[in-house]
């Protein structure tokens, strides 16, 4: 699993969208320089893969409310 594909999972879960549905949100983070685009296809284990992805799960709430700051997706209930 890449780290592009580590973000656009949880950029899915923190917004609700399906995966297929984020990489817009992606793109526009990456043109706001929100994402760094540096190492973004870098490989990672599927045993540390699945370590970053909890951790970020642990951080939705949080990943959720800086999307909705930033007026990156509009569904702003809690997460």
């Amino acid at each position: 699993m890449t780290r592009r594909d580590i973000i656009l999972q949880i950029l899915a879960e923190a917004s609700g969208r399906a995966a297929d549905d984020a990489q817009p949100l992606f793109d526009a983070m990456v043109a706001e320089e929100m994402i760094c685009n540096v190492d973004l296809e870098e490989e990672f284990s599927s045993d540390l893969a699945l370590e970053m992805l909890q951790a970020f799960r642990a951080e939705l709430p949080g990943i959720r409310r800086w999307l909705c700051e930033a007026g990156l997706i509009q569904d702003c209930g809690h997460a």
